[in-house]
């Protein structure tokens, strides 16, 4: 494991990094994240997780049915305003299954680990149809001291530097000063 996440910025002006996490009493490793500070949820679209698509319906519709797990409405940014309302109706009737793509369902994870940081249980967003990023967005980036600059030690490429706030710590002080110059003022 890791005291801090570093992410150079790829190609796509992306910050991803690897990841894991257990979900369902199962561990999924290997994961790809993509840091999304214009998200406000964090979602996990179970086929990234590499499940079949029979048992993601399995347990979608074991999520839908139990009363215990929080249901959201999620639109896409393809949605129109006559979808949306048409998801609400839907979902006020508890008619999830009809609105699969619309809804996630909000579950705790047994441990999250982003970048090599694990950040132990967690509550994810969790959509059972789309096929989109696993997205870590401002809900658990808000977790964590987060910089980003041109990385001095590496060619001055664009760098995410962040470190949970609950362990902020030496190794991540002096990463901080090594890439981005920035340093502990001692008064």
């Amino acid at each position: 494991m890791s005291d801090y996440i570093k992410i150079v910025l790829n190609s796509n002006y992306e910050f991803r990094c690897d990841g894991e996490l257990s979900l369902y009493g199962m561990r999924f490793v290997m994961l790809s994240f993509k840091i999304d500070t214009g998200c406000q949820y964090s979602v996990l679209p179970l086929i990234r997780t590499g499940l079949p698509q029979n048992m993601i319906l399995q347990y979608r519709d074991l999520d839908f049915s139990d009363s215990k797990v929080g249901k959201l409405l999620s639109y896409g940014v393809n949605d129109t305003e006559e979808d949306k309302r048409i998801a609400k109706e839907l979902y006020k009737n508890e008619r999830y299954s009809e609105i699969g793509n619309m809804v996630s369902c909000v579950k705790e994870v047994d441990s999250l680990v982003i970048g090599g940081v694990d950040l132990g249980k967690m509550s994810l967003k969790v959509n059972y149809t789309r096929t989109g990023n696993i997205l870590i967005g401002m809900d658990i980036l808000k977790l964590f001291d987060i910089h980003i600059a041109p990385d001095r030690t590496n060619g001055d490429k664009t760098t995410l530097l962040a470190c949970p706030l609950t362990n902020i710590n030496d190794n991540y002080l002096f990463g901080l000063e090594e890439s981005f110059g920035i340093s502990r003022i001692h008064i």
